[in-house]
């Protein structure tokens, strides 16, 4: 049988262990968020304009696939989550 203040100690250590662990994990999760959620922080007019001319070819490729969806009777189903923007 172990002793009552090894035993305490072991119990101490072990939380103490189990904050820390639980502290990091909260830290690096905040911090990947905060960096990779880019909520309110888009991209510029002019570098949506240079990315526009940049992949003018692959955009143009993408309204024709999408044109030609939506002549087939394909339809976009917007996000129904809550907080989606629907567009009017």
């Amino acid at each position: 049988m172990m002793n009552p203040s090894k035993q305490t100690s072991f119990l101490r250590r072990f939380l103490s262990y189990l904050a820390i662990s639980a502290s990091v994990l909260t830290i690096a999760t905040t911090a990947v968020f905060v960096t990779c959620n880019p909520r309110g922080h888009g991209p510029s007019d002019q570098k949506l304009i240079d990315t526009f001319r940049a992949h003018r070819g692959a955009f143009e490729h993408l309204y024709a696939m999408t044109t030609q969806d939506a002549e087939n009777g394909w339809r976009f189903q917007w996000d129904r989550r809550e907080g989606a923007n629907r567009p009017t």
